[in-house]
Formats: C-alpha cells, sequence, structure tokens
C-alpha cells in the first residue's frame, strides 16, 4: 500500500526577470502552452495520487487559489500564504506545520522535473535513521546557469558547487523529499538551499536520488520560451508522459499572453464556481484574467414584452455557473439560458429565472404606495420602479444574476492608474505587517449602502462594501491588523465635510489611511470647481494635523440618467467633471491620490445596462460595483502588487 502522499509547492516568488514577459501574472501562473504553468506540476501530483498539496503562495495569490480551489483532480489543496517574505526555507517550514507525513514532498512552482516519486521515496526507506532529506538530481549537459552538486557511491550527496560553466555534471533539481521536522530548529526565514542544506552537507543527512526524465526551469525568458513547446504535449494529453519530453532547444510554439490562461473542461471549471462570498475571487481585477466572477447580470422584458439577449463584460467563451444574486439558485444550461453565437446571455422563456416585466418596472403616473422606492424620471412622463435592496425586501436583486464564465476577450475597462508612490507610508506599515487604521469619509456609497453585508441589508451573500472589502483584502495579503472607523453620512456633500469641520474628526481618530469619497450627491447641483475647492479644503487642512496620514480620493460611479429627483431634473449631471479637476489637483499633492470610479463605470456602462451595477437604480452601487469600487481603489493603493 502507498504511503499518503503530501507536497509542499513553493509558489510564492515574484517573478522579477519574467516581470516584462508575463506583467500581469505571478511566476507560477505564467502560461505556458496555454494554460498556467503550476497547472503540470498540480496534474503531475494528482496523476501521482498524492493526497494533498500545500500551496505555500504569496505574491499575487488570489490567482493561484482563484484557479484552483480547495481541490484539484481528487487532490485535497491547502495554502500556507507568506505575509512577508520568508525565503524557500522559512515559507517550507512554514507549510510543514500543514503536514501529516513523515516525509514530504517539496517542489519548486517554477520549475518541471518529470521525477519518479516512488523512486524518493525508496531512496528515503533505505537512508539511514539520521537522514534528513533526499534531493532529485539531474544530469545536465553544456551548461553555467546552475550550481552542481557531487554524490558519491552509495548515493549521500557531499558537496554543492557555485554555478559556473559546466560540460557535464549533476544539478540540484529542485525537487525535495523532506523529513517533517529537519528544519524545527531553523529561524523563521531562511533559504532552504544555502542555509540548510549546503550547512548540513558535510553530515551525510542528504541522500541522492537521479532523475532521467525532462526538465525545465521557466525562470528566465529564453527557458520560459523553451517550455512553451517543451511542455505542449502534456498540455494535449493532461498526463504526465516522459517519452514526450526532452532537454532539446526549440522553439516557441505559443506566445506570451499576459493573462492567465484556462480551458474550458468541467473539471477545471468547478473551481471559479461560487456558491457564497469569496474574497479573493470578489476583488479579482475585472480588467484581467480569464475568469469574470459573479458578474451582476439584471433580467427585465424591453417595452415589447421580449426578453432580449444579455451583454456581458466581455463575450462569453464558456459557463461556469448562473446564479442568483445571492448565490443560492444555481441555474441550468439548457432548461433556463443558452449562450448566443455573439456570446451572450440567453434567458429562456420556458425556464426558472425570474424575468423583470416591464410594466413592473415603468409606471405611467407616480404613485405612492409606501414603498419608498419609486422616483420621478426627468426623462419620461412616469416613474420608474426603484427598489433598494433591504431586510425586508430583495429589491432589485429579485431579478439580477451572478454569472461567473470563462473569456478570451480583451478588457473593455482601461487598467486603473497606478498611484502607490503617493501611498508609500501605507505601504510600508503593510509589509512590516504593521497594524493600520483607516477612516473612510463620505456619503451613503462609502457607509456601505447597495452591499448586502450592510447591517441595514443583511442578506446573502453579504459582500463588505467597498471600503471593508478593500481592507479585508489588504489585511489577508499582509497579514496586518486593520481597523476602521466610518465617518460617512447618507445624502451629504463635500460642503457638508468641510462646512461642519467634520474633518476634525477624522484627524482626532489619527489614521494610517483616509478614503475621502464624496461626488455623487454634489453632482447633481454642484458645479465642478466648488466641488474641487471643497475636496481641496479637506485636504489642506488634514495633512498637517495628520502628516502621516495617506488620503485616497474616491470619485464615485454615475447615478441613473433617466432619472431624477424631481420632474424636470436630472440625477447626472456633473458627475463626470469631477475626475479631471481631481487629477488636476493631485498634482499638487503629497500622499494623496485619486482612484478614479468614475472612469470605470463610465466604460461598464459602454457595455452594460445601468441596471447591471446599482441596488437602488438611481444612485447606489450593488454587491458588483462595490466590487468594481473596492478593485480601483486597490489598484490606485498598491499598483503592481494587487
Amino acid at each position: 500500500m502507498r504511503p499518503y502522499r503530501e507536497a509542499i509547492v513553493l509558489a510564492g516568488g515574484f517573478g522579477t526577470r519574467l516581470a516584462h514577459v508575463v506583467p500581469d501574472v505571478c511566476k507560477p501562473m505564467a502560461p505556458v502552452a496555454c494554460r498556467p504553468f503550476l497547472r503540470f506540476i498540480m496534474d503531475q501530483l494528482a496523476a501521482a495520487g498524492f493526497d494533498r498539496a500545500v500551496v505555500a503562495d504569496g505574491y499575487r495569490r488570489e490567482q493561484i487559489e482563484g484557479f484552483f480551489g480547495s481541490a484539484y483532480r481528487g487532490m485535497a489543496i491547502e495554502y500556507s500564504p507568506e505575509v512577508t517574505p520568508l525565503l524557500t526555507g522559512g515559507a517550507v517550514r512554514r507549510a510543514l506545520g500543514r503536514c501529516e507525513s513523515d516525509w514530504v514532498f517539496v517542489l519548486n512552482g517554477d520549475t518541471w522535473l518529470d521525477v519518479d516519486f516512488a523512486a524518493m521515496e525508496a531512496v528515503a526507506s533505505d537512508a539511514p535513521e539520521d537522514a534528513s532529506a533526499v534531493i532529485a538530481v539531474k544530469r545536465m549537459h553544456g551548461f553555467e546557469r546552475y550550481g552542481t552538486v557531487d554524490v558519491d557511491a552509495d548515493g549521500t550527496l557531499t558537496a554543492f558547487h557555485e554555478k559556473r560553466p559546466c560540460e557535464e555534471g549533476l544539478i540540484n533539481a529542485g525537487v525535495y523529499l523532506l523529513r517533517r521536522d529537519a528544519l524545527d530548529n531553523m529561524p523563521e526565514k531562511f533559504s532552504l538551499e544555502s542555509d540548510y542544506f549546503e550547512r548540513v552537507v558535510g553530515d551525510g543527512s542528504l541522500r541522492a536520488a537521479e532523475c532521467a526524465g525532462g526538465f525545465i526551469d521557466i525562470g528566465v525568458p529564453e527557458d520560459y520560451e523553451l517550455a512553451q513547446t517543451m511542455l505542449a504535449p502534456l498540455a494535449a494529453c493532461g498526463s504526465p508522459a516522459s517519452s514526450d519530453l526532452s532537454d532539446g532547444k526549440g522553439s516557441s510554439q505559443e506566445s506570451a499572453s499576459s493573462s492567465v490562461s484556462s480551458d474550458s473542461s468541467a473539471e477545471d471549471l468547478t473551481a471559479y464556481d461560487l456558491s457564497a462570498f469569496d474574497l479573493q475571487k470578489y476583488v479579482s481585477p475585472v480588467w484581467k484574467g480569464r475568469v469574470s466572477y459573479a458578474e451582476a447580470a439584471f433580467v427585465m422584458e424591453n417595452p415589447k414584452g421580449e426578453t432580449e439577449p444579455i451583454k456581458l463584460l466581455y463575450p462569453i467563451e464558456k459557463i461556469v455557473s448562473v446564479r442568483s444574486a445571492d448565490l443560492a439558485t444555481k441555474y441550468e444550461e439548457g432548461r433556463d439560458y443558452e449562450v448566443t453565437a455573439e456570446g451572450e446571455l440567453k434567458i429562456l422563456k420556458e425556464g426558472n429565472i425570474p424575468v423583470l416585466a416591464y410594466d413592473k418596472y415603468y409606471f405611467e403616473t407616480y404613485t405612492d404606495d409606501g414603498l419608498k422606492t419609486q422616483i420621478p424620471s426627468s426623462q419620461a412622463s412616469g416613474a420608474y420602479m426603484v427598489a433598494e435592496t433591504t431586510k425586508e425586501s430583495a429589491g432589485m436583486s429579485a431579478w439580477c444574476l451572478a454569472v461567473t464564465y470563462t473569456h478570451s476577450g480583451k478588457s473593455p475597462l482601461s487598467v486603473p492608474e497606478d498611484k502607490s508612490e503617493r501611498f508609500s507610508l501605507l505601504r510600508e506599515k503593510l509589509s512590516k505587517g504593521d497594524p493600520v487604521k483607516a477612516v473612510y469619509y463620505g456619503d451613503s456609497i462609502t457607509y456601505g449602502w447597495g452591499s448586502t453585508a450592510l447591517a441595514e441589508v443583511d442578506r446573502a451573500p453579504r459582500c463588505p462594501g467597498y471600503c471593508d472589502l478593500a481592507m479585508d483584502y489588504l489585511e489577508s495579503k499582509y497579514g496586518s491588523e486593520i481597523s476602521r472607523v466610518n465617518l460617512s453620512k447618507s445624502g451629504e456633500t463635500s460642503a457638508w465635510a468641510k462646512e461642519y469641520a467634520n474633518y476634525k474628526k477624522v484627524c482626532d481618530e489619527n489614521p494610517d489611511l483616509v478614503i475621502l469619497a464624496f461626488g455623487m450627491n454634489d453632482g447633481v447641483v454642484t458645479e465642478g470647481s466648488a466641488f474641487v475647492a471643497n475636496i481641496k479644503n479637506i485636504v489642506k487642512n488634514t495633512r498637517p494635523r495628520r502628516p502621516d496620514a495617506e488620503i485616497a480620493v474616491v470619485t464615485s460611479m454615475l447615478p441613473n440618467e433617466k432619472v431624477g429627483y424631481q420632474q424636470g431634473t436630472c440625477l447626472r449631471n456633473y458627475h463626470a467633471v469631477y475626475p479631471g479637476l481631481l487629477a488636476e489637483a493631485e498634482e499638487k499633492w503629497e500622499g494623496v491620490g485619486v482612484a478614479d470610479v468614475t472612469a470605470a463605470h463610465t466604460e461598464i456602462l459602454a457595455r452594460k445596462k445601468f441596471q447591471d451595477t446599482t441596488s437602488s437604480n438611481t444612485n447606489h452601487p450593488n454587491d458588483f460595483m462595490h466590487r468594481i469600487y473596492a478593485q480601483v481603489l486597490l489598484r490606485t493603493l498598491l499598483g503592481e502588487e494587487f
């Protein structure tokens, strides 16, 4: 009977040398032969019957965790994230704490080796009791990129040598079978290779297992290109086959893509499905990657009583799931919906998906039935049904879907501008894992209205408002405890914030980060120069009092252009002017950066309906739009680290 097999996969590297080739993904997820490189390793482990893999991830770990989830091909997946860089040894030591076996395999997430795991286990079984590790070695010819190792006749590894030009020699191939307690006395941060292996090599505790199969390290662009051809046979067949691999040079079969590629097999798509709120998937940027998670789609008849196909942000390649807005109900392809040739979502009339009738959305005359959900339209003689989601009512979410799908299209959204240099103090605290205090200072949107986690709503899937969503992500990524104070007030404007000097309350909280977000209510009546003057005043009076506090100025989404607060008015007025004026002011600010949500929403509305982005049909974002807010804010704060 084979042993219980566990593996640690080191996948926390930044991939600095590949950054200009695949700038938008972490190195283990770099696309090779049209699939993430790490998938080749996971396929190899699953095919070898491994019971569990612990992925030691860090940089852009949401890409890895979003792709593989908690299980892959029958193999359990756990994650051991690096909050701060621990080097290879520290990452392995931490991950070993999640393992149960006496011996645990360790693999590098950027290296492929056609390894015989059973042969390495046999070496460990035959080794002396004081052996601490079995190291896979590979015989190479004509190389200078790798250091070499010496192995004596009984298989004991006796020496490591620095990189030098070699005609022939054995190299450390980056796969280890490690005794689980081998690193117990090591510090929190160290290199497995130089601080442990090279230190103990003289005591005879390291054994070697020579592997004759294929080997590739994608750490440099030339070998990354080689991998496109070398691993293509595995991509085609989906299972390891050493006869298909060689160490010979070849040309790239596919040009590198900056997005994580996914194929459309049912096996792969199951990890993407969402049946509950998932932080990493919810903050996954909509402008990159091949998966759109729980994208909102409002289902309503047109004036003719027809349900037209729904455009999503991207043309659909493959549906992962179509669920109700609360994620509780999963609809069936072919019975409830289908995908058109244009990649749009078609709701089937005979299916179970709720469709809002046009005459239930639009009223010929305004009526007051106590719902407080109908606002007169400025663009027509009647009123629109505006059903805000609350504890008592599902509101607009009753007719809204959460669609998860793969795509291959170019993003309709521009990548938000990187303002991370303006938040250097914040990023320094986060990198050290130090506690951070954030103060939110805005209107109803920043208070959290429209998000299902808001106390006044408290409905599944309970997605937090954008400020908390972003702070939760930062806590998860860096391990810092982030305390939050929300001083926002519904219905207020920048004039309220300035006139009543409420910024003093902000300063009294001694924040590290201030999220300053007005504009939705201002935009109805406040001309651009007056609005920006108010924001400048708040910044001017906050920064001197709290010079270590950095300020993120968040612009608003656009309100519904077909709704007014009274007949003859329009809610959408000055909103689109504000970002440009704030950008001009930003040039003279230090420690202040503008997160332009308005631009993102404008680009979304070029493809999707306003109703896809709102909880109130007037001026409150739904969960999906709160996620857009959070993603823009995180990109502004972190830049390439997000």
